[in-house]
């Protein structure tokens, strides 16, 4: 592989053989900050072992990591905490019998900084939770909450009866789908219920990161490291590969539908969003209905145009277009991420960047366009992995990996 993408040595943070329990550090033993490299003093070590595993933080790195990614504070060995102050919740979360099992996903907040996160949407009872803000619109409406007893933080599709019958549809799609799966690269299921009026919830872990648009920058630029790039789009796949094990297709994958989060260090991402997903494997269940909605820039041909039957090919395609454009900050075909369509109109500059990028009208590119192969977009990418990427956008299905597992493997096989 092209010396310009491999990873920098490690710094000298880290332990070898000693008690990361919390446990008395020798002397002789000299410890330094993982983030910085700096020696630590032995006050500093005192309480970190407990939730950073034997890698330690001065207190400077610990400071920022603290402001960065609070949510990373929110369980510790000793309890339940605050993810904003790190108060004690333990009695307030165990109180419902749910903690343990949803530890790994859970993040908890005390009611005054609950109050701190109000926003547009606050104060809606919907179940046993209350609103803190909306987070998104599309199918329902998406709003961050607060478990009102346990003070569980989640994430809450909210329907309205008066949304259209192809929503309703979806978004019953979505709740029989998620609570059939479980696999840590997919947004938990934790509950659904009705709210007054017969509204539907959906209650979903609550994902605190963004999307992996945040590694594309306001001006469209991409600014993760290509190999951090594939390594996120392979754990894409291996919760893909799970999901077409399932039976099921995605058919909506695309950078917003990644959320991501910290856990151990490294960045986690879970797909979310089920609502055009389909049971391919059930006989006469499986053809695909245009009026589902999707995202053009990521949907391969067929499926745009409603000619075939769902097929994991289709999640391939869409996983490929989402690597293309966290390589390059374009999409496959050459016309705009919709994202940015709405980020240049809000800065009054969409015309300007129209024209500079030579891009086309969406639908005639999506319909009739050809696949911009990623070495014209970006030249520095090496050789093996371009023609993996390729390999995924191709416009036939029978050219493209017949699995995400096989395509997860010809990427890690192409960096590594």
């Amino acid at each position: 592989m092209d010396g310009e993408f491999l990873r920098g040595e490690p710094g000298p943070g880290g332990l070898a053989g000693c008690d990361h329990g919390g446990g008395t550090i020798p002397q002789e033993m000299s410890l330094y900050c993982i983030r910085c490299g700096r020696e630590l003093a032995c006050d500093e070590t005192a309480d970190l072992s407990t939730w950073r595993g034997g890698e330690f933080l001065c207190q400077k790195c610990r400071d920022e990591e603290k402001r960065v990614y609070p949510f990373r504070f929110s369980l510790i060995q000793d309890g339940y905490r605050c993810w904003e102050c790190s108060c004690d919740l333990t009695p307030e979360a165990v109180s419902d019998g749910r903690a343990q099992e949803l530890r790994d996903v859970s993040l908890y907040l005390c009611d005054d900084c609950a109050a701190g996160k109000r926003g547009e949407g606050a104060g809606i009872k919907v179940g046993n939770y209350t609103t803190l803000r909306k987070l998104g619109g599309g199918l329902g409406t998406v709003y961050l909450a607060v478990h009102d007893r346990c003070k569980r933080v989640v994430a809450i599709k909210l329907m309205n009866r008066a949304e259209g019958e192809v929503d309703w549809l979806n978004f019953l799609n979505e709740v029989a789908i998620i609570t059939t799966i479980s696999h840590p690269g997919f947004v938990r299921f934790i509950e659904f219920g009705l709210k007054e009026g017969n509204n539907p919830f959906l209650v979903m872990e609550y994902v605190p990161g963004g999307n992996l648009l945040r590694y594309i920058d306001g001006e469209g630029n991409p600014v993760l490291h290509p190999v951090d790039a594939v390594l996120l789009i392979a754990d894409v796949l291996e919760a893909l590969a799970y999901l077409h094990d399932e039976g099921y297709v995605h058919l909506d994958v695309k950078p917003e539908n990644i959320l991501c989060s910290e856990a151990g260090g490294r960045v986690q991402v879970k797909i979310a969003d089920f609502g055009l997903a389909a049971n391919y494997r059930r006989r006469g269940g499986n053809v695909l209905d245009s009026t589902r909605g999707g995202t053009p820039g990521y949907m391969p041909r067929e499926q745009l145009m409603n000619r075939a039957p769902a097929h994991p090919t289709m999640d391939v395609y869409a996983a490929g277009a989402t690597l293309y454009h966290l390589l390059t900050g374009y999409l496959p075909l050459n016309f705009i991420p919709q994202w940015r369509v709405r980020h240049e109109i809000v800065h009054h500059r969409y015309l300007e960047i129209l024209i500079s990028a030579g891009s086309v009208d969406p639908l005639d590119a999506a319909l009739h366009g050809d696949i911009i192969p990623i070495r014209e977009r970006r030249r520095d990418l090496p050789d093996a992995l371009c023609q993996v990427v390729d390999r995924a956008l191709k416009l036939n299905p029978e050219e493209r990996f017949a699995t995400a597992r096989e395509f997860r493997e010809a990427l890690l096989e192409a960096l590594f």
